[in-house]
């Protein structure tokens, strides 16, 4: 709601095995913005 954050996929926020790990989901998360910003 309030934070936006560029995620190239939707299948990473998707992903319920990433929500029950909020460590894995701040990696993803980095992970994704490299990777938005590598494709723009």
């Amino acid at each position: 709601m309030g934070i936006k954050i560029n995620i190239p996929t939707k299948k990473q926020i998707n992903r319920k095995d990433m929500i029950a790990s909020p460590l894995i989901d701040v990696m993803m998360i980095e992970r994704s913005k490299t990777a938005y910003f590598e494709y723009n």
